[in-house]
């Protein structure tokens, strides 16, 4: 396959690029919803910022799981899941370092929450995905 013409959403493109563009891009409106509505949660209820840092670990290693178990082993699919998963906390971490340092510790954790929630909505989904390609009949 020539793969500098494949799209991302391709299965047998296996590119940083295009497991970065499944990150960002895919079900954005989704992921957005997910994302506003646990920032709207997690400022109402005042919760710890360990809350939503443990639920994006939580699930990203879930998806792992579910996703290693349906593929049946180590593959590229199961890799680039492995690599949204490093990327995701790699950037939700830095993007909360760079608001602590630049505006302060309130604007830092407003910024995590809504990174850390982010990822964690493209992980929820995920496992929804691999859940439905599982069992469709």
């Amino acid at each position: 396959m020539n793969r500098r013409w494949d799209p991302p959403s391709s299965p047998d493109n296996i590119l940083p690029h295009a497991y970065l563009w499944n990150l960002v891009a895919q079900d954005i409106h989704l992921k957005l919803g997910l994302t506003g509505l646990v920032f709207v949660v997690y400022m109402w209820f005042q919760l710890d910022f360990s809350f939503i840092f443990m639920t994006m670990n939580l699930l990203g290693m879930t998806w792992l799981f579910i996703l290693y178990f349906h593929v049946g082993g180590d593959c590229p699919r199961w890799r680039g899941a492995a690599f949204q998963f490093g990327f995701g906390a790699c950037a939700a971490c830095t993007l909360t370092v760079l608001g602590f340092l630049c505006f302060g510790k309130p604007f830092a954790i407003q910024v995590g929450c809504l990174a850390y929630s982010f990822f964690a909505a493209h992980y929820l989904l995920g496992c929804f995905r691999t859940l439905e390609t599982r069992f469709r009949l």
